[in-house]
């Protein structure tokens, strides 16, 4: 059961509420721990060339192949003709909900990791962006509805994956969308060894606690919404040219 939150603070341009630094500040020392160990943790000034980073940044393969979907999110988003009201969940740092607000719509920026919300709040100091340090499956954003909701790389930190699309369809005006990228899918069979690979990895860093923050979802999640796959990595054409791309679906929700 979702509650209005009563206690929301401003720290460094972010809204915090105190119940969600309550709930989550143990997952937050787990995932920033881990972030850091993967040379995720970065200045305001690496921040703002995302998800174009030197060559020198020790992620630099993975940001070449992030750098296609996230282009064709921002180019799709960008093509609306009216200014749209964005949520962009499990932000980060912010890079990109402040390359999906561009220079006509309005932003939401909404995660449970405080620390690289304040470098978000430094890195694009922008009036039409708003960050918010928020538990969206147990608070109610104080936010009008929206036209687009977001994840970038996130929806895999969310346990119950009927539940966090019920609760963003509720988050759209008429007509909405919400559009999942950079996150990984998986067919029923591959569950298992999936949900092993990380757990070897996690332990590599010395970070079981993520395992159970890290969740393995499968395409049959998706069965009771209306779907479209705006891209499908792995396609036959792909392979047959060798060409690079992302491993991970886009994948459109209205």
């Amino acid at each position: 059961m979702t509650t209005v939150s009563t206690s929301i603070s401003t720290e460094n341009d972010v809204l915090v509420s105190e119940l969600t630094r309550r709930r989550f500040s143990a997952f937050e020392q787990h995932y920033i721990g881990v972030r850091s160990k993967e040379g995720r943790i970065l200045s305001l000034e690496e921040i703002r060339k995302l998800p174009y980073p030197d060559a020198s940044d020790k992620n630099y393969i993975e940001w070449q192949l992030r750098q296609k979907s996230i282009r064709r999110l921002v180019e799709y988003i960008h093509t609306k003709q009216k200014a749209l009201r964005i949520l962009d969940i499990g932000c980060g740092n912010g890079f990109m909900t402040n390359l999906l607000a561009g220079k006509k719509h309005r932003a939401v920026g909404v995660d449970v990791n405080l620390t690289e919300l304040k470098q978000a709040a430094q890195a694009f100091p922008d009036a039409r962006i708003t960050w918010y340090y928020f538990d969206l499956l147990n608070e109610t954003l104080p936010e009008d509805p929206f036209d687009i909701i977001t994840f970038g790389a996130s929806f895999q930190y969310f346990k119950n994956p009927v539940q966090v699309l019920s609760v963003c369809k509720k988050l759209l005006a008429p007509g909405g969308e919400i559009h999942i990228v950079d996150s990984p899918f998986y067919a029923e069979e591959e569950r298992a060894r999936a949900q092993q690979n990380s757990r070897n990895y996690f332990q590599s860093l010395q970070a079981e606690g993520m395992t159970e923050h890290y969740h393995h979802h499968s395409y049959d999640a998706l069965k009771g919404f209306t779907v479209e796959w705006k891209y499908r990595p792995g396609s036959l054409l792909r392979k047959l040219f060798r060409i690079t791309d992302s491993p991970f679906p886009w994948i459109k929700i209205s």
